[in-house]
C-alpha cells in the first residue's frame, strides 16, 4: 500500500506517483488556464474533485464535474480547460509506456 500527499501548496500540481504501470498526475487550474493539446500511448482516466473542467476531443466537448470521470483511449489528443476556479484533476495514465 501506498500512500500519497496531494500538493495543495503548489499552484500548478505535479507527478504525484509513477512506475512503469501507471503515472498519477495532479493538475490545479483556475478558470480560463487550458492545458494544451496532449496525447499519450497510455490510457487516461480524469478525475475532478473540484471545480470543473471542459476536456475537447475529437470535436466532442464534455463536462468534467466532481461527480464524472472520463476516459481517454491511447493517443487520444485532447485539451483540458478549467472552467471554474481552484479545479483540482488528477490524471492517472495507466498501461505500460504511462510514464
Amino acid at each position: 500500500m501506498q500512500t500519497l500527499l496531494l500538493h495543495h501548496s503548489g499552484p500548478l500540481g505535479g507527478i504525484l506517483a509513477n512506475d512503469n504501470q501507471y503515472e498519477i498526475v495532479e493538475l490545479r487550474l483556475r478558470a480560463g488556464n487550458e492545458i494544451p493539446p496532449y496525447q499519450n500511448a497510455a490510457s487516461i482516466i480524469l478525475i475532478t474533485l473540484s471545480g470543473s473542467a471542459e476536456i475537447r476531443s475529437n470535436g466532442e466537448n464534455a463536462a468534467l464535474t466532481p461527480d464524472r470521470i472520463i476516459t481517454l483511449a491511447p493517443w487520444q489528443s485532447h485539451t483540458i480547460r478549467a472552467t471554474a476556479d481552484n479545479t483540482h484533476i488528477i490524471a492517472i495514465k495507466s498501461g505500460s509506456s504511462a510514464p
